[in-house]
């Protein structure tokens, strides 16, 4: 693995350095993923095919903010959004996760961004993966989006040799969401040895909005970042303002004293129905991932309520603590 970054030593104030790969679900890539990231300053991963273990899905290390599916998951997670570090917030709806798809906002220097990576699986219909992508994008509600993963499809359109029916539909609902296509050059993507020759295409695409077409610098296919059959896929993003470290925030949120209790309880009864926090979904949770991201679901349902029926406090200057993932439903 070659380390050829030399945007990490001269990133500006208003720079993201983005990565997108496909790991190959080795242990070993994930981990060089890792170390790409602290080495050259990345701040997002959108990734496809991550090791998950024998758990199925991701291992969230410290310093990061991991988007993924835990709830009500059938197989292995394939697509995930790793957020690096403390200059973005990121807000994550349950419900915008499946399998093999992720999507998430990211806040920060003055850019609202719409994330998502997917996979869509080779042997399957594309149109399923093409609808559930489309939902994702309409419901991050930001005219900001970045799509990116493996979408096993061949286009012309994103530099393969050939086209296939499954490239033609994602091109034509690249075209009909008005996301452009960012792929550029003649590197494939991918490339493999498979009985004694050289297999490679290009199935990994990145996409965007027209809004930031002007914003995304240095698009490129780097064939020496990680050991993976994937080649890994950098850019880097200008938002419009100056990216700055997230503020501790304080413990003390909501002025009790004031409460309207009746309003609370019953906002938050229904809250719980509409985000299907029960009984029996809690005790369905077979690891501690499910159960975090319940807790999570169900304390953003806490605060839903405050919202509605207790006035904030005013400023308080004790008991701070450093940015958590806010997830919404």
């Amino acid at each position: 693995m070659q380390n050829s970054s030399p945007q990490s030593v001269n990133q500006r104030n208003n720079e993201l350095n983005v990565i997108q790969v496909n790991l190959h679900r080795s242990k070993l890539a994930t981990a060089e993923l890792y170390q790409v990231a602290m080495e050259t300053k990345v701040s997002i991963a959108l990734v496809q095919e991550p090791y998950v273990g024998k758990h199925g899905y991701m291992k969230q290390q410290p310093g990061t903010r991991l988007i993924q599916c835990t709830l009500n998951r059938q197989k292995p997670v394939k697509a995930a959004i790793i957020v690096f570090g403390d200059l973005l917030e990121v807000i994550h709806d349950p419900q915008l996760v499946t399998e093999t798809e992720a999507a998430a906002v990211a806040i920060g220097g003055g850019t609202k961004l719409g994330l998502v990576s997917v996979y869509f699986e080779g042997d399957q219909d594309i149109d399923p993966y093409i609808e559930r992508t489309k939902t994702f994008c309409e419901k991050l509600n930001t005219r900001n989006l970045i799509v990116a993963g493996d979408v096993n499809a061949w286009s012309h359109w994103w530099g393969s040799v050939s086209e296939n029916d499954r490239g033609v539909a994602y091109s034509s609902f690249l075209t009909e969401i008005d996301l452009q296509i960012l792929n550029t050059g003649n590197t494939p993507t991918f490339e493999t040895y498979r009985n004694g020759k050289i297999c490679k295409s290009t199935v990994d695409v990145t996409a965007c909005s027209t809004s930031l077409l002007g914003k995304i610098e240095d698009w490129k296919v780097d064939a020496n970042l990680i050991t993976s059959d994937h080649n890994a896929i950098t850019f880097t993003l200008r938002t419009g303002k100056a990216l700055e470290h997230l503020k501790p925030i304080t413990t003390r949120m909501y002025n009790t004293k004031k409460a309207n209790w009746s309003k609370f309880a019953s906002k938050l009864k229904t809250l719980l129905v509409e985000k299907n926090i029960t009984t029996t979904s809690v005790q369905e949770c077979d690891n501690p991932e499910d159960l975090e991201n319940m807790i999570s679901t169900y304390t953003e349902a806490i605060h839903e309520a405050c919202e509605t029926s207790i006035p904030t406090a005013g400023k308080w200057k004790r008991g701070t603590q450093t940015p958590v993932v806010v997830k919404v439903a």
